[in-house]
């Protein structure tokens, strides 16, 4: 459930624009936002319950991933999610598409599955 602590519209047309670098209409993410309410909310998140999985071993929060972060002393972070598993595609579009998104700035680490391999 979600605290609602704001209430705001939004320009969908630039929105459209700079999420999807097009506003063609029969390109499916488009086409859904702007099938969107015009009012956004925001507020705090609480968990109701979580949902189990077979790897609940490999997960961690956004609170632990924050604090392995800050151990680690990496000031920029590439993150990848696929509701799938991931498998060598993906992690050659995140190699490439790295230095491309960050303009190859050392700091920068990739937080992949692999690391969390125990």
């Amino acid at each position: 459930s979600m605290e609602v602590e704001e209430k705001y519209t939004y320009d969908k047309k630039t929105l459209v624009k700079k999420i999807f670098n097009t506003s063609e209409q029969n390109h499916p993410g488009v086409n859904r936002f702007n099938n969107m309410k015009p009012i956004l909310i925001g507020g705090k998140i609480n968990l109701i319950e979580k949902h189990y999985s077979p790897f609940s071993s490999y997960e961690i929060t956004p609170r632990q991933s924050r604090q392995l972060f800050f151990e680690l002393n990496w000031l920029k972070i590439v993150g990848f999610h696929t509701r799938n598993i991931p498998h060598r595609a993906h992690e050659y579009l995140l190699k490439k598409a790295l230095p491309v998104t960050i303009h190859s700035d050392p700091r920068t680490n990739l937080f992949s599955i692999a690391f969390l391999e125990k």
